[in-house]
Protein backbone atom coordinates (compact mmCIF):
# COMPACT_ATOMS: atom_id res chain seq x y z
CA UNK A 1 0.00 0.00 0.00
CA UNK A 2 1.71 3.07 -1.12
CA UNK A 3 -0.12 6.19 0.15
CA UNK A 4 1.07 9.66 -0.13
CA UNK A 5 -2.05 11.33 0.97
CA UNK A 6 -4.14 10.86 4.21
CA UNK A 7 -7.58 12.23 4.01
CA UNK A 8 -9.10 13.04 7.64
CA UNK A 9 -12.83 14.02 7.84
CA UNK A 10 -14.50 15.34 10.90
CA UNK A 11 -18.06 13.94 10.90
CA UNK A 12 -20.97 15.99 12.72
CA UNK A 13 -20.89 18.91 10.70
CA UNK A 14 -19.22 18.17 8.45
CA UNK A 15 -19.85 14.47 6.45
CA UNK A 16 -23.39 14.97 8.23
CA UNK A 17 -25.89 17.89 8.56
CA UNK A 18 -28.71 15.95 9.75
CA UNK A 19 -26.96 15.67 13.24
CA UNK A 20 -26.89 19.22 13.16
CA UNK A 21 -30.41 19.47 12.98
CA UNK A 22 -31.15 17.67 15.36
CA UNK A 23 -29.51 19.36 17.77
CA UNK A 24 -30.82 22.98 17.29
CA UNK A 25 -33.46 24.20 19.95
CA UNK A 26 -37.09 23.91 18.25
CA UNK A 27 -36.34 20.10 16.61
CA UNK A 28 -34.64 19.32 20.03
CA UNK A 29 -37.54 20.20 21.65
CA UNK A 30 -39.65 18.19 19.81
CA UNK A 31 -37.69 15.20 20.27
CA UNK A 32 -37.52 15.75 24.24
CA UNK A 33 -41.50 15.47 23.92
CA UNK A 34 -41.53 13.14 21.47
CA UNK A 35 -39.34 10.70 23.70
CA UNK A 36 -41.26 11.22 26.80
CA UNK A 37 -38.05 13.06 28.26
CA UNK A 38 -40.27 15.94 29.74
CA UNK A 39 -41.86 14.03 32.23
CA UNK A 40 -38.12 13.86 33.64
CA UNK A 41 -37.13 16.70 34.12
CA UNK A 42 -35.77 17.24 30.89
CA UNK A 43 -37.91 19.74 29.85
CA UNK A 44 -36.21 22.13 27.35
CA UNK A 45 -33.25 21.78 25.25
CA UNK A 46 -31.34 24.12 28.06
CA UNK A 47 -31.56 21.67 30.84
CA UNK A 48 -30.67 18.86 28.52
CA UNK A 49 -27.41 20.33 27.41
CA UNK A 50 -26.41 21.99 30.78
CA UNK A 51 -27.68 18.76 32.37
CA UNK A 52 -27.57 16.11 30.36
CA UNK A 53 -24.38 16.57 27.96
CA UNK A 54 -22.29 18.48 29.19
CA UNK A 55 -21.19 17.10 32.61
CA UNK A 56 -21.29 13.92 31.30
CA UNK A 57 -19.58 14.72 27.77
CA UNK A 58 -15.58 14.10 28.05
CA UNK A 59 -16.66 10.89 29.65
CA UNK A 60 -19.10 9.47 27.44
CA UNK A 61 -16.88 10.42 24.07
CA UNK A 62 -13.42 9.00 25.49
CA UNK A 63 -15.34 5.79 27.00
CA UNK A 64 -17.25 2.63 25.59
CA UNK A 65 -19.94 3.50 28.45
CA UNK A 66 -22.53 5.08 25.05
CA UNK A 67 -24.69 8.10 25.23
CA UNK A 68 -27.78 5.83 26.41
CA UNK A 69 -25.97 4.88 29.46
CA UNK A 70 -24.71 8.06 30.49
CA UNK A 71 -27.72 9.96 29.43
CA UNK A 72 -30.09 7.48 31.88
CA UNK A 73 -27.76 8.01 34.63
CA UNK A 74 -27.76 11.84 34.12
CA UNK A 75 -31.73 11.86 34.06
CA UNK A 76 -32.09 9.84 37.06
CA UNK A 77 -30.16 12.23 38.85
CA UNK A 78 -32.29 14.98 37.99
CA UNK A 79 -35.44 13.39 38.88
CA UNK A 80 -33.84 12.77 42.64
CA UNK A 81 -33.35 16.57 42.45
CA UNK A 82 -37.16 16.69 42.31
CA UNK A 83 -40.09 15.10 44.44
CA UNK A 84 -40.58 12.82 41.25
CA UNK A 85 -41.13 9.12 41.56
CA UNK A 86 -39.73 7.61 38.72
CA UNK A 87 -38.58 3.34 37.63
CA UNK A 88 -35.03 3.31 36.00
CA UNK A 89 -37.33 1.32 33.53
CA UNK A 90 -39.42 4.17 32.57
CA UNK A 91 -36.64 6.31 32.60
CA UNK A 92 -34.28 3.65 30.32
CA UNK A 93 -37.12 3.49 27.66
CA UNK A 94 -38.00 7.55 27.27
CA UNK A 95 -33.58 7.75 27.00
CA UNK A 96 -34.23 4.55 24.62
CA UNK A 97 -36.40 6.53 21.79
CA UNK A 98 -34.22 9.95 22.57
CA UNK A 99 -30.74 7.95 21.43
CA UNK A 100 -32.47 6.04 18.66
CA UNK A 101 -34.13 9.08 16.87
CA UNK A 102 -30.71 10.79 17.15
CA UNK A 103 -28.38 8.18 16.01
CA UNK A 104 -30.87 8.15 12.77
CA UNK A 105 -29.82 11.09 12.15
CA UNK A 106 -26.19 10.46 11.81
CA UNK A 107 -26.69 9.92 8.05
CA UNK A 108 -23.31 11.33 5.28
CA UNK A 109 -25.13 14.09 2.78
CA UNK A 110 -25.70 12.33 -0.94
CA UNK A 111 -23.45 15.26 -2.12
CA UNK A 112 -20.14 13.98 -0.60
CA UNK A 113 -20.30 10.30 -2.01
CA UNK A 114 -18.45 11.13 -5.73
CA UNK A 115 -15.58 12.63 -3.94
CA UNK A 116 -15.74 9.87 -1.48
CA UNK A 117 -15.60 7.14 -3.67
CA UNK A 118 -13.22 8.78 -5.96
CA UNK A 119 -11.04 8.64 -2.70
CA UNK A 120 -11.60 5.48 -2.49
CA UNK A 121 -10.84 4.51 -6.20
CA UNK A 122 -7.43 6.21 -5.67
CA UNK A 123 -4.95 3.64 -3.69
CA UNK A 124 -2.64 6.24 -3.03
CA UNK A 125 -4.98 7.70 -0.51
CA UNK A 126 -6.50 6.61 3.07
CA UNK A 127 -9.07 8.26 4.65
CA UNK A 128 -9.95 8.78 8.83
CA UNK A 129 -13.16 10.13 9.48
CA UNK A 130 -12.18 10.85 12.66
CA UNK A 131 -15.09 12.21 15.35
CA UNK A 132 -15.43 12.96 18.69
CA UNK A 133 -17.99 10.71 19.48
CA UNK A 134 -20.58 8.02 21.26
CA UNK A 135 -19.46 4.34 21.56
CA UNK A 136 -22.67 3.56 19.60
CA UNK A 137 -21.31 6.00 16.55
CA UNK A 138 -18.88 3.83 15.00
CA UNK A 139 -20.67 0.98 13.62
CA UNK A 140 -23.28 3.61 12.29
CA UNK A 141 -20.83 5.61 10.45
CA UNK A 142 -18.86 2.26 9.10
CA UNK A 143 -22.11 0.90 8.36
CA UNK A 144 -23.06 4.25 5.48
CA UNK A 145 -19.79 3.65 3.64
CA UNK A 146 -20.55 -0.44 3.27
CA UNK A 147 -24.20 0.40 2.02
CA UNK A 148 -22.38 2.66 -0.52
CA UNK A 149 -20.08 0.19 -1.61
CA UNK A 150 -17.11 1.77 0.14
CA UNK A 151 -14.54 -0.86 2.38
CA UNK A 152 -14.54 1.10 5.90
CA UNK A 153 -13.72 -0.05 9.24
CA UNK A 154 -13.40 0.72 12.53
CA UNK A 155 -9.69 1.86 13.22
CA UNK A 156 -8.89 -0.58 15.49
CA UNK A 157 -10.05 -3.40 13.51
CA UNK A 158 -8.01 -1.92 10.23
CA UNK A 159 -5.26 -4.87 10.75
CA UNK A 160 -7.81 -7.55 10.36
CA UNK A 161 -8.50 -5.60 6.44
CA UNK A 162 -5.32 -4.19 5.61
CA UNK A 163 -6.76 -3.25 1.79
CA UNK A 164 -8.84 -1.02 3.32
CA UNK A 165 -8.15 2.52 2.82
CA UNK A 166 -11.13 3.95 5.16
CA UNK A 167 -11.29 4.01 8.79
CA UNK A 168 -13.30 5.54 11.32
CA UNK A 169 -11.71 6.86 14.54
CA UNK A 170 -13.93 7.41 17.12
CA UNK A 171 -12.64 9.05 20.28
CA UNK A 172 -14.90 6.66 22.39
CA UNK A 173 -12.96 4.04 20.67
CA UNK A 174 -9.44 5.47 21.16
CA UNK A 175 -9.95 7.06 24.77
CA UNK A 176 -8.97 10.82 23.67
CA UNK A 177 -10.79 13.41 21.82
CA UNK A 178 -8.88 14.91 18.79
CA UNK A 179 -7.75 18.00 21.29
CA UNK A 180 -5.41 15.50 22.76
CA UNK A 181 -2.40 14.32 20.70
CA UNK A 182 -2.63 10.88 22.61
CA UNK A 183 -5.98 10.87 19.72
CA UNK A 184 -3.54 11.28 16.67
CA UNK A 185 -0.52 8.92 18.15
CA UNK A 186 -3.21 6.27 18.57
CA UNK A 187 -3.72 6.42 14.94
CA UNK A 188 -0.41 6.39 13.73
CA UNK A 189 0.34 4.00 16.25
CA UNK A 190 -2.50 1.70 14.53
CA UNK A 191 -1.49 2.32 10.85
CA UNK A 192 1.62 2.06 8.86
CA UNK A 193 4.62 4.41 8.88
CA UNK A 194 3.83 5.97 5.62
CA UNK A 195 6.11 8.86 3.90
CA UNK A 196 3.01 11.07 3.45
CA UNK A 197 2.99 13.98 1.30
CA UNK A 198 0.06 16.17 1.71
CA UNK A 199 -2.60 15.88 4.70
CA UNK A 200 -6.08 17.04 3.65
CA UNK A 201 -8.38 17.87 7.13
CA UNK A 202 -12.00 18.95 6.37
CA UNK A 203 -13.58 19.79 9.64
CA UNK A 204 -16.44 22.24 10.83
CA UNK A 205 -14.08 22.30 14.24
CA UNK A 206 -17.32 22.24 15.92
CA UNK A 207 -18.09 25.84 14.81
CA UNK A 208 -22.05 24.19 14.55
CA UNK A 209 -22.37 23.10 18.30
CA UNK A 210 -24.89 25.12 19.93
CA UNK A 211 -23.65 28.36 21.06
CA UNK A 212 -24.90 27.76 24.65
CA UNK A 213 -23.04 24.84 25.32
CA UNK A 214 -19.36 24.98 27.11
CA UNK A 215 -18.43 22.48 23.92
CA UNK A 216 -19.00 25.34 21.73
CA UNK A 217 -16.88 27.86 24.08
CA UNK A 218 -13.28 27.08 22.92
CA UNK A 219 -14.32 26.63 18.87
CA UNK A 220 -10.43 28.93 18.30
CA UNK A 221 -8.74 26.85 20.49
CA UNK A 222 -9.85 23.63 19.11
CA UNK A 223 -9.24 24.68 15.52
CA UNK A 224 -5.56 25.67 16.60
CA UNK A 225 -5.03 22.65 18.65
CA UNK A 226 -6.30 19.95 16.25
CA UNK A 227 -4.34 21.11 13.26
CA UNK A 228 -1.26 21.72 15.44
CA UNK A 229 -1.65 17.80 16.68
CA UNK A 230 -2.18 16.40 12.77
CA UNK A 231 0.92 18.55 12.24
CA UNK A 232 3.14 17.25 15.25
CA UNK A 233 1.77 13.68 14.96
CA UNK A 234 1.93 12.98 10.73
CA UNK A 235 4.70 15.52 9.70
CA UNK A 236 3.29 16.60 6.40
CA UNK A 237 2.31 19.40 5.02
CA UNK A 238 -1.41 20.28 6.18
CA UNK A 239 -4.09 21.70 3.30
CA UNK A 240 -6.96 22.47 5.62
CA UNK A 241 -10.42 23.09 4.61
CA UNK A 242 -12.81 24.58 7.05
CA UNK A 243 -16.23 23.14 6.86
CA UNK A 244 -18.16 26.68 7.86
CA UNK A 245 -21.43 26.94 7.07
CA UNK A 246 -23.15 30.23 8.80
CA UNK A 247 -26.73 29.23 9.28
CA UNK A 248 -27.70 25.41 9.53
CA UNK A 249 -30.89 25.68 11.63
CA UNK A 250 -33.14 24.21 9.60
CA UNK A 251 -33.95 22.13 6.68
CA UNK A 252 -34.73 25.62 4.84
CA UNK A 253 -30.38 25.68 5.23
CA UNK A 254 -29.81 23.01 3.94
CA UNK A 255 -28.74 24.66 0.26
CA UNK A 256 -26.33 26.33 1.73
CA UNK A 257 -24.36 22.99 3.50
CA UNK A 258 -25.21 21.34 -0.08
CA UNK A 259 -23.33 24.52 -1.57
CA UNK A 260 -20.41 24.06 0.43
CA UNK A 261 -20.00 20.13 0.03
CA UNK A 262 -19.94 21.38 -4.00
CA UNK A 263 -17.68 24.54 -3.61
CA UNK A 264 -15.12 21.92 -0.78
CA UNK A 265 -15.37 18.83 -2.90
CA UNK A 266 -14.23 20.73 -5.91
CA UNK A 267 -11.38 22.33 -3.99
CA UNK A 268 -10.05 18.51 -3.00
CA UNK A 269 -11.11 17.07 -6.46
CA UNK A 270 -8.67 19.94 -8.16
CA UNK A 271 -5.92 19.63 -5.58
CA UNK A 272 -5.87 15.82 -5.75
CA UNK A 273 -6.87 15.22 -9.29
CA UNK A 274 -6.70 18.24 -11.08
CA UNK A 275 -9.96 18.21 -12.18
CA UNK A 276 -13.57 19.81 -11.66
CA UNK A 277 -15.79 17.41 -8.80
CA UNK A 278 -18.69 18.11 -11.53
CA UNK A 279 -16.85 14.96 -13.36
CA UNK A 280 -17.22 12.67 -10.82
CA UNK A 281 -19.66 9.67 -11.08
CA UNK A 282 -22.55 10.07 -8.33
Amino acid sequence: MNIRTLVIFDFSGTLSVKAVLFSHSARLNEELKRAGLTEFGVSNDVIFWDKIVVPTWHEAVTSGIGYETSMVAQVLSLCAEEPVDVSEERVRSAVERFVRGYMESLTIEEEWYPLLRKLNEDESIFTIVATDHYAEATELIVQHFQRANIRCVPLGKWQEDLGCRFVVANSADIGFQKMDVRYWRTCRALLPCWELERILVIDDFRSHEPVQTSIAEYNGKYYETVLKCISEVFTAPVFEFFFNVEVVRSEEDLFKFKSKIAEVSHSIADLLWGEDCSTLSS
